[in-house]
């Protein structure tokens, strides 16, 4: 498999876009670079990615009612990965959020992990792909992923057992190993101009030009009427 690139120096980094969206809420993303598909983490990363979904989705989402929907998962590549925490909210709400995020990572890098989590996360990840290899396209798009980063004698990963064999131990592992400065990111995508605001200042812009039609207008009717009474 090809070599990861190479880490940045420093971190944790954040980067910010501004510009047209389709409304005036803030997208934020949070998560670390992680580990391509042939690294034993993996298996651990993906749990760690569902059982973050589940929790914080319980927590920002049905207990504080900061969002209307949350979204966790672990992306691999050939070469390296990256874990990622996504949702939207108001403008005003994403800094609560993030803190939210991160008190989530703290307790899990301090072990708090209980098993019953991590079973209810490996239920439904073990569930997914099996429902997922249930559809042709799916189970060939999971095959064809791996002949050209295993060795010849190598198989094809047995999904639903790596996921089994992640403990709580290995999502505190993963987290201290991961989650570290020159790792980890954040993501903000905050509206300059939306639907909303756009259409405003469309309102303004036509209440504007109809008001200088309708002085010109005036201005050319008394003009003729000077013309004409002279």
């Amino acid at each position: 498999p090809a070599a990861p690139p190479a880490l940045p120096p420093a971190g944790p980094h954040q980067v910010v876009v501004r510009g047209p969206w389709f409304t005036d809420q803030t997208t934020l993303l949070v998560g670390a670079r992680t580990v391509g598909r042939t690294h034993p983490d993996r298996w651990a990363l993906e749990v760690l990615a569902q059982m973050l979904d589940q929790e914080l989705t319980q927590e920002i989402r049905y207990r504080r009612g900061l969002v209307y929907g949350l979204g966790a998962g672990n992306a691999w590549f050939d070469d390296t990965g990256y874990l990622v925490i996504q949702t939207t909210s108001a403008a005003d709400n994403w800094t609560t959020i993030e803190q939210a995020i991160a008190e989530a990572i703290a307790a899990i890098q301090q072990g708090e992990v209980a098993a019953d989590r991590v079973t209810d996360a490996q239920a439904l990840l073990q569930g997914r792909w099996a429902l997922d290899m249930e559809d042709n396209m799916a189970r060939a798009s999971w095959l064809a992923q791996w002949p050209a980063v295993l060795a010849d004698d190598e198989p094809v990963p047995d999904y639903p057992a790596g996921i089994a064999a992640v403990t709580p131990a290995d999502l505190t592992r993963v987290v201290e190993t991961y989650f570290t400065p020159p790792r980890r990111y954040v993501g903000l995508h905050q509206p300059v101009l939306t639907v909303d605001s756009g259409a405003r200042l469309a309102a303004v812009v036509l209440a504007g030009v109809a008001g200088l039609g309708a002085a010109v207008g005036v201005w050319g009717l008394r003009r003729r009427r000077r013309r004409a009474a002279g």
